[in-house]
């Protein structure tokens, strides 16, 4: 179900609409890939590494470790790689 469905829901049973919140959650994961080659892009990864919530992502990863954002040509949105570790990051909401 959208968040659109579920708030006309809300709203049709008489709930005001400076009462509704949606929440949306961020988290991401990332892959160890084999090799930097391409960035990271279409190469076989190795193994899951667990990354965190946006904070963490943010703070610690995007703006402070080295992640590089790359477009694959068939994506609408940048995918972050670490070349260091071979990490090819993916989030829920990678434009941010």
């Amino acid at each position: 179900m959208s968040a659109d469905i579920c708030a006309q829901i809300f709203l049709a049973a008489g709930v005001p609409a400076q009462k509704l919140v949606m929440g949306i959650a961020f988290y991401a994961h990332a892959m160890q890939m084999r090799t930097a080659d391409n960035n990271g892009l279409n190469q076989k990864a190795i193994k899951a590494v667990r990354v965190g919530g946006f904070s963490y992502v943010h703070d610690s990863l995007v703006n402070n470790r080295g992640y590089v954002r790359y477009w694959d040509g068939r994506r609408t949105r940048a995918i972050p790689f670490y070349a260091e570790e071979r990490y090819l990051l993916h989030t829920m909401m990678n434009n941010q």
